[in-house]
């Protein structure tokens, strides 16, 4: 199976808006790269992120969380 790339061109935004995790990668062999990535929930008794990487063999690099 071939890998899936995606990669952010002048550094598109992701917005959560407050509201759980913002990605999840949950996929082997993908690359996420030039995102800014923001907004994710606050809840002190959940385990929100920004990024969450479910499976092996993922790439994350040259991103902005927020």
């Amino acid at each position: 199976m071939p890998d899936l790339t995606l990669i952010g061109f002048d550094w598109p935004v992701i917005d959560g808006g407050g509201d759980g995790t913002v990605v999840t990668l949950a996929a082997e062999g993908i690359t996420f790269r030039g995102f800014e990535v923001r907004g994710s929930g606050r809840e002190p008794d959940r385990d929100h992120s920004g990024l969450t990487l479910t499976a092996d063999n993922i790439t994350v690099e040259n991103n902005r969380l927020t």
